[in-house]
């Protein structure tokens, strides 16, 4: 993993995976996430990639993205918030 997935946006979307995780423990909704990237960016591709999320090809409605989607594991956590993060890590 490149030092680029060590930033901000990983430390986001771990939150946001974080999140979508302990929604779904507690509201039985389905954990799965969808975005569009494009396939130009190859930054945001590898930060998704290594976050477990695969691309699902050119995106029917906008032939300019690519879809990258996971499903994210059902989980309880009240380690929920970004700053909880920064203080462990201090």
């Amino acid at each position: 993993m490149s030092e680029q997935c060590n930033g901000l946006g990983g430390m986001l979307l771990a939150t946001v995976l974080r999140w979508v995780g302990n929604d779904s423990a507690v509201t039985g909704r389905d954990p799965y996430i969808m975005t569009q990237i494009n396939p130009d960016n190859h930054a945001s591709m590898r930060l998704f990639k290594a976050y477990g999320f695969s691309d699902e090809g050119v995106d029917e409605d906008d032939s300019e993205y690519h879809i990258w989607s996971r499903n994210v594991e059902r989980f309880r956590t009240d380690r929920l918030w970004l700053s909880q993060l920064t203080q462990v890590a201090e």
